[in-house]
């Protein structure tokens, strides 16, 4: 009866390694997620941003667990952690996140003619 005791007590204590194992795996797997930031796009090629470098990337190429399926002008396909994902200009990845920040707001000005059909503004 002991033995059966001290056996159940033993496999108890194997499972829980196991278990917390698996939960610092994970963690170190969270913390090793890429981030970055489509800033360019060409055609068969696209520019990144990532930990404040950027690192051009070339179809098939891979860089820091992302590999580069394809990309044109509007948008770039990736391939992380064997998941597909597309990414437009602008666009980022963070951890699990995706975020589209989009180009910077146009501002425009306008500038009306004189009575004299010039068009005047004021130096600095």
């Amino acid at each position: 009866m002991l033995k059966l005791k001290l056996l159940l007590i033993f496999i108890g204590l194997l499972f829980s390694l196991q278990l917390v194992s698996e939960e610092i795996e994970s963690k170190q797997n969270e913390s090793k997620q890429i981030e970055f930031k489509v800033i360019a796009l060409f055609k068969n090629a696209v520019m990144i941003e990532h930990d404040g470098k950027q690192k051009m990337i070339r179809n098939g190429q891979v860089y820091k667990q992302v590999k580069l399926l394809s990309a044109d002008s509007h948008a770039a396909k990736f391939l992380i952690n064997d998941k597909p994902i597309t990414l437009g200009l602008h666009e980022s990845k963070t951890g699990n996140h995706f975020s589209n920040e989009g180009p910077a707001e146009k501002k425009y000005v306008r500038i009306p003619r004189d009575n004299t059909g010039m068009y005047r503004t004021a130096g600095f």
